[in-house]
């Protein structure tokens, strides 16, 4: 899920769901996608984006482990694992107030850094090749390059 395409209605709708008449136009009820995923997992895409106040709604989820849908009493157990992305600082978002601390040391708990392809270009040519290899098996076409061209 797309932390920055969407309103934060629509993300807390897509990320919590509703029931049935809580949001205007709704005829029906939706599970949110941590309700959803049911022993699988949540990739939030660009987390530092997520609104302040979605960040604390996230937070109580990650720690009883139960969602709590628009218009509904009672909340539903969640059982996924939650991913976040980012190519923003989230130390430094929280040092200036806008990334929630708790928040932050709930998805840290495995960090994996990856550096900009322009700091590896080492792996350039092996993303070159097996996106040749992807395209040939979905065209039928072999395509080759030149060496050159992975230089530039």
């Amino acid at each position: 899920l797309s932390c920055v395409e969407l309103a934060e209605t629509q993300l807390e709708s897509d990320l919590f769901g509703y029931e049935n008449g809580a949001l205007a136009g709704s005829a029906r009820s939706h599970r949110g996608l941590l309700e959803a995923a049911e022993g699988g997992t949540v990739v939030l895409e660009e987390v530092a984006a997520l609104p302040m106040a979605l960040q604390a709604k996230l937070v109580r989820a990650l720690q009883e482990g139960r969602v709590h849908p628009a218009g509904s009493a009672e909340s539903q157990p969640m059982n996924a694992r939650v991913m976040a992305t980012t190519r923003h600082d989230l130390t430094q978002l929280m040092l200036h107030g806008k990334f929630r601390e708790d928040l932050y040391y709930r998805l840290n708990v495995v960090h994996i850094d990856v550096p900009s392809l322009a700091r590896r270009r080492e792996d350039i040519p092996l993303l070159v090749a097996r996106f040749l290899e992807q395209m040939a098996a979905e065209t039928g076409q072999r395509k080759i390059y030149a060496p050159e061209a992975v230089e530039l």
